[in-house]
């Protein structure tokens, strides 16, 4: 490896700071909104489970039912070859945005899907996205809610309650303790993990 190389450590690193930062930014703007969506009403039905349609490119799409798993940290979904790989990690989640707006809905003529059933999950250091088609306006809206409550770190009315506590206690604060705390998560993490793989 030449001097001048990052070492993979660091690059890993320095990649799971910027999505710590990304997640940070997404969260601090959703939390400073009004939803109507409660955080129970949300996690309920997301575990209860929801039939969409995966889109794949230019080919047909997939009918799966995705649900999310009872210790609210990944969201699965079946049928599946990979079987209990067929999941997504909540932390690898970097954005969720609703409507039409990823590079696979795009390739879709207007008109060809309603944009309140659709939504896109981007995932991973390479922003894979899992682009998504509800049945109905609801249901996406209420996995798009649901999503960014749990990135935020918020899976029950207690947590919500004490995260705009915080918000009211410190205002004009409020986003560089919401950044700082992700980043700070993530500085600790890898020192955890660093170690393993080195072993």
């Amino acid at each position: 490896m030449s001097q001048g190389s990052p070492q993979p450590g660091r690059r890993r690193h320095g990649n799971h700071e910027r999505v710590q930062e990304n997640r940070a930014l997404h969260c601090d703007h959703f939390l400073g909104k009004n939803t109507i969506y409660g955080v129970e009403r949300c996690m309920s039905l997301m575990q209860a489970g929801t039939q969409m349609v995966k889109l794949r490119g230019s080919s047909k799409g997939l009918v799966r039912f995705y649900f999310l798993d009872e210790h609210k940290t990944c969201v699965r979904w079946r049928p599946s070859r990979k079987n209990e790989k067929a999941k997504i990690s909540i932390d690898a989640i970097q954005e969720v945005c609703e409507g039409k707006q990823s590079e696979i809905f795009q390739r879709y003529p207007d008109g060809t899907f309603d944009p309140n059933c659709c939504f896109s999950i981007y995932h991973g250091d390479h922003m894979e996205s899992l682009d998504l088609i509800s049945s109905n306006g609801g249901e996406a809206r209420t996995w798009i809610t649901g999503l960014k409550y749990l990135m935020a770190g918020i899976s029950d009315e207690d947590s919500l309650s004490k995260r705009q506590r915080t918000r009211d206690q410190y205002p004009s604060q409020w986003p560089l303790l919401s950044q700082a705390l992700f980043l700070e998560v993530g500085r600790r993490l890898t020192l955890l993990v660093e170690p393993l793989a080195r072993s």
